[in-house]
């Protein structure tokens, strides 16, 4: 016999916990009379149901429920429980249409199936809940789009879609929760298919992400999406107490294209030079700060990309490789290296801005050049290198080294520089259009004082070494220096000197071979120490000396015009010394000295080197073998004979002119006897008749 009962009730209350329904309305059909195990089946209606404990509320709810009565004991047991209604909302969240089905496992363990709609996209999900310590573990499948968004916000007071939104729905699939006691969650994971992300204002099309999530931290463990052509996978952590983030991505990227995650314009500014012909490049960065708070220096950029044909601040290299670390006002390469050609450049700079004004505060800077164009490093590093290296011209690119620290204007202590350059070449160098064959240096700038430590360098196939200081602003600029040149051709030096004094003036060229051949086996040696104003050459102080030797120093068109004037002999001289002191316009030659096989000058004089003339007294010996102490030995022995080639050299130094002081014809007149009295004192001649 079978036997329906139903129920019905305006309501229905029940203290512990507080459960409350109504109108309600129960029926139930189970045999009568009969004592095997039954199992009725339970269809309860109830407009509404509502549970305080966790904020739920249903409505038209509609639910059958299976259970298990023993007659002989009167053991009951809960089999299942099927239900409908036309929404459910829990704890702030609203499920519509919701089909839930649960089965004790056992009580108060219940299995539980849900398939809804929650904010307008489906969600199903399966798992485990234990009522009495109101603790859950589910998986679950779901739609996620913006209105899940705004729930989020709502929960944790923050406007979640100013940071990020969903154009099109996200699908969650794999995903897990569990719930703590209270019915708190614990923990989500999921994967999530992305067709579309505005991520604060950059858009991410493409998206796979793995999430792990906890009240405490939101972690993607696993990320990919496309930004354009660009495209990075990596990782994503995020404190929801303080909003900080970070992001480590690798991929292809035009840095550029992520310019919305920054406040303001300044990664714009600073990476529009950066141009990446072929595609983007592949790179790596991390990306931290606080959403919201990008500004204050809250935010930090790591970035490191490698790529070929690139083109930054509009110097072309064929590699370039970079790691750069940035924030709103502080921007430092970590490394910069880039190749053209068989050459190469390395380095790292750091520059601090004003928050307020955004002007650059402080530039620190570290680069060596190997066989590179220096005006790729004048492009990157700007107006700094090119003031340094302004006055250089390389036939091939040198290695140079560059460090140093500017401040502008505008930093707490004024505009200051400090700068430290060493370079070296092995081909011709031009330092203001003056050519030398080979270079090293080493110099420090410090302000306005310029100090060249070392200078070793190549010039009319001599060395020549040294060291140089330029101090002071202005008018009283001052420039100081030492040097010393050994074993260079006087020829070839005559000629570079020649010719870079026309071309500073304008002129053409000299004619060749006005004093000596560039072939001839003359040889120089120099040394001189002078100081003197910036910006006058003849303003200079110092002293210095100097030697020649070679078999053709009589070709010396100075000396060579003596073999004129004495015909009887050869004068072949082979060496030259001298003293000198630098007195603004003019050359003193204290000390002047020429020997040779058969001859010998010995001088003194000047020359002025505005107005290119010479002004000089000169001995020659011309009659027998000289030494250096042929100045005291002939001088004492033969001193009427020397008086009489006493000569003087002037005029202009192309032109020069020689002139006998002391000739031959008073040199005879001293040689004949003493005139008498009548010669001394002739009478007058007798009168004319």
């Amino acid at each position: 016999m079978i036997g329906n009962v139903t129920l019905t009730a305006r309501g229905l209350a029940w203290l512990d916990p507080a459960i409350s329904a109504g109108p309600l309305q129960v029926t139930a059909r189970l045999p009568l009379g009969d004592d095997r195990i039954l199992r009725p089946l339970v269809r309860i209606n109830a407009e509404s149901l509502i549970v305080p404990s966790v904020a739920l509320t249903v409505r038209r709810l509609g639910a059958d429920v299976r259970v298990e009565f023993d007659p002989a004991d009167g053991r009951f047991a809960l089999l299942s429980v099927e239900a409908t209604a036309d929404f459910l909302t829990a704890a702030g969240i609203r499920l519509e249409s919701p089909v839930v089905r649960l089965a004790p496992r056992p009580l108060p363990r219940v299995a539980v199936e849900l398939v809804t709609t929650l904010a307008g996209l489906p969600l199903a999900l399966s798992g485990t809940a234990d009522l009495s310590a109101q603790t859950a573990s589910v998986d679950f499948a779901a739609g996620f789009g913006d209105a899940h968004l705004d729930l989020i916000g709502a929960r944790i007071g923050r406007d979640v879609r100013s940071w990020i939104d969903f154009p099109r729905p996200v699908a969650i699939t794999a995903a897990h929760a569990d719930f703590a006691a209270g019915w708190r969650w614990s923990r989500v994971t999921a994967r999530l298919t992305i067709p579309i992300i505005n991520a604060y204002r950059v858009p991410l099309t493409d998206g796979r992400v793995a999430l792990d999530l906890t009240p405490d931290r939101w972690s993607a463990p696993e990320a990919f999406a496309r930004i354009g052509e660009n495209y990075a996978r990596g990782s994503y952590e995020h404190d929801p107490a303080t909003h900080r983030y970070r992001f480590l991505l690798a991929g292809r990227l035009r840095p550029v294209e992520i310019a919305g995650w920054f406040s303001g314009n300044w990664w714009t500014e600073f990476f529009t030079p950066f141009v990446f012909v072929d595609a983007p490049p592949p790179a790596s960065v991390e990306v931290a700060g606080r959403w919201g708070r990008n500004t204050g220096g809250e935010s930090r950029v790591i970035v490191a990309a490698a790529v070929t044909d690139a083109d930054i601040r509009t110097a072309r290299f064929d590699y370039a490789r970079a790691r750069l670390f940035i924030r709103p006002h502080y921007i430092e390469a970590l490394e910069l290296y880039g190749t053209q050609g068989p050459g190469s450049l390395r380095g790292t700079f750091a520059r601090s801005l004003d928050p307020r004004t955004r002007e650059w505060l402080r530039f620190d800077f570290n680069a060596v050049a190997d066989a590179i164009n220096l005006s790729l490093a004048e492009k990157i590093f700007g107006q700094a290198a090119t003031e340094i290296l302004s006055p250089f011209a390389f036939s091939a690119p040198p290695k140079l080294r560059l460090s140093g620290r500017l401040d502008s204007a505008n930093a707490p202590g004024g505009a200051r520089q400090s700068i430290d350059l060493a370079g070296e070449t092995e081909t011709e160098f031009r330092f203001k259009d003056f050519p030398v064959d080979r270079l090293a240096f080493e110099a420090k700038l410090r302000d306005d004082d310029l100090t060249v430590d070392r200078l070793d360098l190549g010039f009319a196939g001599g060395t020549a070494t040294g060291r140089a200081r330029v101090s002071g602003i202005g008018p009283a600029r001052r420039v100081g220096f030492d040097c010393a040149l050994k074993d260079a051709s006087l020829g070839r030096a005559i000629a570079v000197l020649e010719n870079f004094t026309a071309k500073n003036r304008g002129s053409p060229p000299p004619s060749a071979n006005r004093f000596l051949a560039e072939q001839s086996t003359v040889r120089l040696n120099l040394a001189a120490s002078a100081e003197g104003p910036y910006d006058d050459p003849y303003g200079y102080h110092g002293e210095g000396n100097a030697t020649l030797e070679g078999s053709s120093l009589g070709e010396v068109r100075m000396l060579g015009l003596l073999s004129e004037l004495f015909r009887f002999t050869s004068l072949r001289f082979t060496a030259a010394r001298t003293n000198f002191k630098i007195d603004g316009h003019r050359l003193l030659f204290t000390d002047v000295g020429v020997t040779g096989a058969n001859s010998a000058i010995t001088a003194s004089g000047s020359y002025a080197l505005d107005r290119r003339i010479l002004d000089f007294k000169a001995k020659v010996f011309p009659f027998q073998e000289s030494n250096l102490l042929l100045k005291n030995l002939v001088g004492a022995v033969l001193t009427p004979f020397s008086n009489a080639f006493e000569v003087k050299l002037t005029g202009p130094l192309d032109q020069p002119a020689w002139s006998f002081v002391m000739g031959p014809t008073n040199f005879l007149r001293n040689l004949a006897p003493a005139p008498g009295p009548a010669q001394l004192f002739p009478l007058p001649s007798p009168p004319q008749k």
